[in-house]
């Protein structure tokens, strides 16, 4: 069996390296420490699963775009949202993004 095939989307590039750590018996991580980096890597490779945060240092996309943004090119990989967001109402907005 194959190992899944996750894409790890996150500006802090210290949680980028334990990631693979911590999933490396059950996946094959491949990191990207910007949304656009994601979104080029989405759109030449497979992704089972992507890992992805909402907030980026520097980048001014809220982060239910940067959530629209990368749900429009997931081809139908499951997404998980990760994010030290306080503001409830910028979590549920995601949320109903879908």
């Amino acid at each position: 069996m194959s190992k899944a095939q996750i894409l790890a989307i996150d500006d802090d590039v210290t949680w980028l390296g334990q990631i693979p750590i911590i999933l490396e018996e059950e996946a094959v991580i491949v990191p990207a420490s910007t949304v656009d980096e994601g979104v080029r890597l989405l759109s030449q490779h497979y992704f089972d699963t992507i890992i992805l945060d909402l907030n980026f240092d520097g980048d001014e996309r809220t982060g239910s775009a940067i959530f629209g943004q990368i749900k429009a090119v997931a081809n139908g990989a499951s997404i998980i949202v990760i994010s030290g967001e306080t503001d409830h109402r910028r979590l549920i907005e995601v949320f109903n993004a879908g």
